[in-house]
C-alpha cells in the first residue's frame, strides 16, 4: 500500500521491520522515533494480533494486513488498523480500527476511515466483496458515521452492533 494522507493524517502499512520494533525494541522506537509515540499506542488489539502478523509475513502467506495511522500536524501516532478475511466467508473483510484516546477518535476517525475505505476499494476490487466491523452500542459519533460511510446495521446483541459495507463495482468507480 502506498502511503494514504490528507494534510492532517498519514496511514501507513505495518512493515516487519516497524512490527518488531513495536514488540521488541519499543523504548528504543520511542527515544528515536521523530514522532511522538503514546504509551496507549498500539492498541490492545494491535499488540495482540502482531506477533501472528509478522509470523504471516515471515512465512509468506495469511490474509492479515495492519496499518499505522500518525497526526502529521502534531507529530504523534494516534491509531492503528487492521483487515483480515473472515474464515468461510470468501471475500468477506473484518475490519478494525483503533485510537489512542476518544480525543483522537473524534479528530480522526472521518479522515482515516475515509482514506481506508478508499484503499480498499481501489486496491481489492476483485478480492473483497463486503467488510464488517463491530462497535459499541453507545458509541454514537462511531455508529452514525460508520452510516454515513454507507455500513449498514448487520446485528445487535444489545452491546455491541456489527455493521456491513457491500462494495460495488458503483463504488470502485467513484474516485
Amino acid at each position: 500500500m502506498k502511503d494514504y494522507k490528507t494534510e492532517r493524517v498519514v496511514i501507513l502499512k505495518c512493515s516487519l521491520d516497524m512490527g518488531k520494533s513495536i514488540i521488541l525494541y519499543r523504548n528504543e522506537l520511542v527515544r528515536r522515533s521523530p514522532i511522538e509515540i503514546p504509551d496507549e499506542w498500539p492498541s490492545y488489539s494491535f499488540r495482540g494480533i502482531l506477533p501472528c502478523y509478522l509470523e504471516q509475513i515471515e512465512n509468506g502467506n495469511g490474509a492479515l494486513k495492519t496499518w499505522i495511522a500518525a497526526d502529521l500536524l502534531g507529530k504523534r501516532m494516534i491509531g492503528d488498523l487492521m483487515l483480515d478475511e473472515i474464515k468461510g466467508q470468501p471475500n468477506h473483510g473484518y475490519f478494525e480500527m483503533h485510537f489512542i484516546d476518544k480525543e483522537a477518535e473524534s479528530a480522526f476517525l472521518r479522515e482515516c476511515m475515509l482514506l481506508f475505505l478508499h484503499y480498499i476499494v481501489v486496491q481489492y476490487p476483485k478480492k473483497l466483496k463486503a467488510i464488517f466491523t463491530i462497535s459499541h452500542a453507545k458509541e454514537t459519533y462511531r455508529n452514525s458515521f460508520l452510516r454515513d460511510c454507507g455500513f449498514h446495521q448487520y446485528e445487535d446483541d444489545g452491546l455491541f452492533l456489527t455493521w456491513k459495507l457491500d462494495i460495488t463495482d458503483k463504488e470502485i468507480n467513484r474516485e
